[in-house]
């Protein structure tokens, strides 16, 4: 039957690098601010030991109106209670006045954000105050009243080392409603650069996670798997940062994990060797494949990828296989095609040609037509390759060939502007 390959669990390249790259950048917090208003939704109350209708507010004067407990969910803005003020005679503002009873610790200087929502039966404007340890300080401040819940905000600068806030409800014949009454001190961000370990042992995690659960869903159904693909450079090293800087326009989908596990040497914090360690250990039986192109165009990239396998295997028998993509042209060297499948035999590993197809336009020029001559060509070319394969490759360590696309329309060498027939 079919054979599915997974194709591929680590990449530079196609990666959700702006996940990755949010899991150690910099991070802002802004601590959560702490009411220090007491029963601020006048939820609570009367309280027994004071009288007072709601838990922590004295009614301080009353010569021209009541305070009562509005109740139920449409007489609040939040909540199940708010505060209800019945004037029935137009006087000062502090005829009819609610006070914080309990100070507010404050530090002297700081600055304090105030809000608590409001209503009436008119639009108005009356007052609130706020009162400091400073017996000569009194900060009185307007509300705008409207009949719909309007909320009001004031940053206020302690002038002491308490406050206490007051509502002057007294002026305006009506009733009010006042909730949600808030202080807060005012936070400050933080910012959090986490240090190299940290940002290791983050990507590390995120890299196992992913592994581990991708391979663990397809169980018993993708048998193998491409773990690491194209971990070199055209030159053979291993694609870190000074190595491989990635390009502005690639940002957002291309990440090196060299860059936080590991880096060129070839140790135990290696990111290819872990890979391999967290794909054998979800599932021991699935056959394991690096993968990498070009190593036909540079020999180097070749004797690179012998020489990793080798380091890896030494730490268990994690990598079965290697395979080389073979995204070539007719002019590709068929003497380093025959020393690619050379020395990857010599890992006594399994081999394949993964990717494999033939540019007939690899300078990409505009209305190519392919003529009979280049078609003999490419059809010599897949030949020898065939050939190569065979004759270099043991039959034991033969994985197989697979052509990178089913017609030449579904080719990602082909385009409209520049036509190709691989």
């Amino acid at each position: 039957g079919l054979q599915v390959t997974g194709h591929t669990l680590v990449w530079h390249s196609q990666q959700n690098a702006v996940y990755l790259n949010g899991l150690v950048n910099p991070v802002t917090v802004t601590p959560s601010a702490t009411n220090l208003a007491t029963n601020g939704g006048f939820e609570a109350g009367p309280d027994a030991a004071t009288g007072d209708i709601f838990t922590g507010w004295q009614d301080l004067n009353h010569s021209n109106g009541t305070f009562t407990a509005a109740t139920g969910t449409a007489a609040a803005y939040a909540g199940n209670r708010a505060l209800q003020a019945n004037v029935t005679t137009a006087a000062q503002s502090y005829n009819l006045q609610l006070l914080m009873r309990t100070p507010i610790p404050v530090t002297k200087g700081n600055t304090y954000n105030i809000s608590f929502w409001i209503k009436g039966s008119a639009a108005v404007t009356t007052q609130f105050e706020i009162r400091s340890s400073d017996a000569a300080v009194v900060s009185y401040q307007s509300a705008p009243v409207t009949t719909a819940w309007t909320k009001v905000t004031y940053a206020y600068t302690a002038t002491g080392t308490t406050m206490q806030l007051a509502f002057d409800l007294g002026a305006n014949v009506g009733t009010y409603y006042v909730d949600d009454v808030g202080v807060f001190a005012t936070t400050t961000t933080t910012t959090i650069t986490l240090t190299a370990a940290q940002k290791s042992v983050i990507i590390d995690s995120a890299m196992k996670k992913y592994i581990v659960n991708t391979i663990k869903h397809y169980s018993g159904k993708i048998k193998t798997w491409d773990v690491v693909n194209e971990p070199f450079t055209d030159r053979g090293f291993l694609r870190t940062p000074s190595t491989y800087p990635i390009p502005a326009a690639n940002i957002n989908n291309q990440f090196l994990y060299a860059q936080y596990i590991g880096s060129n040497a070839y140790d135990q914090n290696n990111y290819v060797l872990k890979a391999f360690q967290y794909a054998k250990a979800a599932d021991p039986t699935v056959t394991t494949f690096i993968n990498d192109y070009n190593l036909e165009y540079l020999t180097a990239k070749a004797d690179s990828m012998k020489a990793l396998v080798t380091f890896i295997n030494k730490n268990g028998a994690l990598v079965d296989g290697v395979g080389t993509q073979m995204h070539i042209t007719l002019s590709t060297s068929q003497a380093n095609i025959d020393y690619v499948f050379k020395t990857l035999a010599s890992t006594g590993l399994k081999v394949r040609i993964s990717e494999l197809d033939v540019a007939l336009n690899p300078s990409k020029s505009a209305g190519y037509v392919a003529d009979a001559t280049a078609l003999a060509n490419q059809a010599a070319m897949y030949k020898y390759v065939v050939q190569s394969y065979i004759k270099n490759v043991p039959i034991a360590q033969r994985y197989g060939i697979t052509i990178w696309g089913v017609t030449d329309t579904d080719s990602w060498l082909n385009s409209a502007a520049a036509p190709d027939y691989p």
